[in-house]
């Protein structure tokens, strides 16, 4: 299997399985390094990467304010954000852009340091130290409103969409919240399946807020089926769960509009993370928002 193949991390173990189930012949070079095929016809992939992944439109991805510049500059919609170098011009150009903001360090990916949804100045600030942890340049953006998406680009064509869903517990008339995060963070902890992939999340002031605001706290017992959010932004990283859509519940703009947005940064293999009311009618219609790539 592909873990006993000891591969480390989510995206390597996962190519390497679907090698083996479709029968494409592969080998480890070094590292996470893999190489698909053999002969002139082989490729080489190391997580994401692929042996045609430009240098440069890598590290531009990586920059969300370049990213973001470019994909502006090229008429493709994304949200108003500024750089801030201390707490006081955080709070300030969140008042400029207008409550809610979101928070984020300029060059982390997986959805690390992100804080969504900040409705007061309080917030920005917390936001602001915890991403400078991380960062030496923090984002302040306009939050925009939305279910969050990623359409996964290949060579030019979307392969596959998933919603993020925010990360949260659902009831089942019986347990309060609190136990039924307890019991859902020691599920992911030692599920075997893809679930171990999943982030645990802490009953912290984040997700006391959310409760507050749904009516609820951590002794509430929400009803059989009621989905309960604890988590304002949507990513993996602070405990959201990947839904896989069918492609053909996806409206054709927004297909069209995450390959170009990949083609405009010049990437064979891109996730464009798109935030939309609905993914089954177009952005033309509806707006939406490429929040990063």
């Amino acid at each position: 299997s592909a873990e006993l193949a000891g591969f480390d991390g989510f995206n390597t173990g996962h190519f390497v399985k679907a090698a083996f189930e479709l029968g494409v012949p592969w080998r480890r070079l070094r590292g996470q390094l893999i190489q698909l095929g053999h002969g002139a016809n082989a490729r080489w992939l190391e997580s994401s990467w692929t042996d045609r992944t430009p240098v440069i439109a890598s590290g531009l991805a990586r920059n969300k304010q370049a990213a973001a510049t470019v994909l502006r500059m090229n008429g493709l919609p994304v949200p108003d954000h500024h750089l801030a170098a201390t707490a006081d011009e955080a709070s300030q150009q969140a008042r400029e852009l207008g409550y809610p903001v979101v928070v984020k360090p300029v060059d982390r990916d997986g959805g690390e340091g992100v804080r969504a949804g900040l409705e007061d100045d309080t917030a920005v600030r917390v936001a602001f130290e915890e991403a400078l942890k991380l960062s030496k340049r923090v984002l302040v953006e306009k939050h925009v409103p939305g279910r969050d998406y990623r359409l996964q680009v290949v060579d030019g064509q979307v392969h596959g969409v998933l919603e993020r869903v925010p990360g949260g517990v659902v009831g089942n008339g019986v347990d309060a919240v609190r136990v039924l995060l307890e019991r859902q963070n020691q599920e992911r902890r030692t599920a075997l399946d893809d679930r171990r992939y999943l982030y645990a999340m802490d009953f912290d002031d984040e997700a006391l807020k959310l409760l507050a605001g749904q009516g609820l706290d951590g002794d509430s017992v929400p009803a059989a089926g009621q989905a309960v959010r604890l988590r304002s932004a949507s990513n993996v990283a602070s405990g959201g769960i990947p839904v896989e859509l069918p492609l053909d519940r996806v409206h054709r703009d927004n297909l069209q509009l995450a390959v170009r947005a990949a083609r405009v940064l010049r990437l064979d293999v891109a996730g464009i993370d798109l935030l939309a009311p609905d993914i089954g009618r177009s952005w033309l219609e509806t707006g939406a928002h490429i929040c990063e790539v």
